[in-house]
């Protein structure tokens, strides 16, 4: 039942954003400078503020979720140039279904799935798990990106310096150092963290009513993308961890988190680097919805 009452959760504040553009009032401009508060300001709170309560944490357990993060991000580039390539539907726009292939929603929407499940260390395990994320995404996702629009993509090291990024290496610092922040700090930090879910929820919705919604369910190419973005990679993940990873948790937690949609980052992406706006921001949607019914499924699975 609780998984159900978090999906409801999430799709209210999906439904909500979605309603707000259509009224007019949360637009597609204050919707990008909404990304750009998650991203930047809200999203680096979360993670700084998650690594308060995780001091008594075995290092070594946290050393072995990043060598986990790195394979699995070294891995996942491999399955999707796979997924684009050997399936035809995907070759006209191959670089951007990739990245759909290979960036998940394991930020905003499996937060809140893990914190449930696993508490709120999970925060912190998961921010160690998907360090790699960013580093892929700004050099590897944006010049994929960028192949399938009107730009030449030119990656600055500067770009690897993301708030993500900073954030991740700053949470990692106070953790093995064991540096506690004074509680005023915190306490911030975790306030104003705690609008990601929602605000990202909501972000997603104004992303898909900016497109016509009949557009969106009757692509087929894209229902069969989502097919393998929200089934064939999490049960290829799950099958590859239990092959190196003996804890219950880590293997659920991995699978939880690369059975999630495709990441709203893609579609922020290729409008950034003017690439297939629409293609990214149509997959984006559409498994997100789709994952209302997937994602319980693997919950039940797993548990």
């Amino acid at each position: 039942m609780f998984v159900f009452n978090i999906m409801c959760k999430l799709f209210f504040a999906i439904g909500l954003g979605y309603y707000l553009n259509k009224k007019g009032i949360l637009t597609e401009d204050v919707n990008q400078h909404l990304s750009s508060f998650i991203i930047k300001i809200a999203t680096p709170c979360l993670i700084i503020s998650s690594v308060t309560s995780v001091f008594s944490i075995d290092q070594s357990f946290v050393i072995q979720l990043v060598i986990i993060g790195v394979a699995i991000y070294c891995m996942l580039p491999v399955v999707a140039f796979l997924l684009a390539t050997v399936f035809p539907c995907f070759q006209c726009k191959k670089h951007t279904y990739a990245c759909m292939f290979m960036f998940s929603n394991c930020g905003f929407m499996a937060l809140p799935i893990v914190q449930s499940i696993f508490g709120n260390d999970a925060i912190f395990y998961n921010t160690i798990l998907h360090l790699p994320y960013n580093i892929l995404f700004f050099t590897l996702g944006s010049y994929l990106l960028s192949k399938d629009g009107e730009t030449t993509f030119s990656f600055k090291p500067q770009q690897l310096l993301s708030a993500g990024v900073v954030s991740s290496v700053i949470a990692i610092i106070l953790f093995f150092t064991h540096i506690q922040l004074p509680e005023c700090i915190s306490g911030s930090l975790s306030f104003i963290g705690s609008v990601v879910t929602p605000l990202s929820m909501i972000s997603i919705g104004v992303s898909i009513a900016c497109y016509p919604i009949k557009e969106v369910i009757t692509n087929k190419t894209l229902y069969f993308m989502s097919a393998l973005r929200l089934i064939l990679i999490p049960v290829i993940t799950y099958f590859m961890m239990h092959l190196f990873v003996n804890d219950p948790m880590i293997v659920q937690m991995v699978t939880i988190t690369l059975g999630m949609p495709v990441g709203s980052m893609v579609a922020m992406g290729a409008s950034e680097y003017h690439g297939d706006v629409k293609t990214a921001s149509f997959g984006v949607a559409l498994s997100t919805l789709l994952s209302l019914m997937t994602i319980p499924v693997l919950l039940l699975l797993l548990a």
